[in-house]
């Protein structure tokens, strides 16, 4: 908690935990690097179709919830290992600022979410390509990588 949160009145403290546990959540998802990579799909996107469209949205916003999502699942099926690693223990689950609960919702939701974005584009080719790539990430290259 920062130091600001600490030194608030009870209001305060509920908006300064709230705040907490979005931070939480953001860093779960690694939305730091999702966000990049989606903005990277829409300059494809843009490159192949140059008109702005409703789209363009739905591939930004079906990668960043199916990458959110994945990075939230792998950080799920990882947390033990995490927690034993300098450089991943400061983590939000090995941390416990949130339970494997809510971390499998989170990513049941943002995983669901993507799909459905997706599935709302002309082709169920990038439906076919996000489960593929979940996958791959989830399903082979974090277990391999152990």
């Amino acid at each position: 908690m920062n130091t600001v949160c600490a030194r608030s009145s009870r209001v305060g403290n509920h908006f300064c935990r709230m705040q907490d546990g979005i931070t939480s959540r953001l860093r779960l998802a690694k939305a730091g690097l999702c966000l990049p990579l989606s903005f990277s799909s829409l300059l494809g996107y843009l490159l192949a179709e140059p008109e702005f469209s409703r789209e363009a949205i739905l591939v930004v916003a079906g990668i960043f919830s199916l990458a959110s999502g994945g990075a939230t699942l792998n950080s799920l099926q990882e947390w033990r290992l995490d927690g034993q690693m300098v450089r991943t223990r400061n983590r939000p689950l090995p941390q416990g600022e949130l339970s494997g609960r809510q971390a499998a919702v989170q990513s049941a939701v943002l995983i669901v979410a993507g799909l459905i974005f997706l599935s709302m584009l002309a082709s169920l080719w990038p439906v076919v390509l996000g489960i593929v790539a979940l996958l791959l990430y989830n399903g082979v290259y974090t277990v391999l990588k152990r």
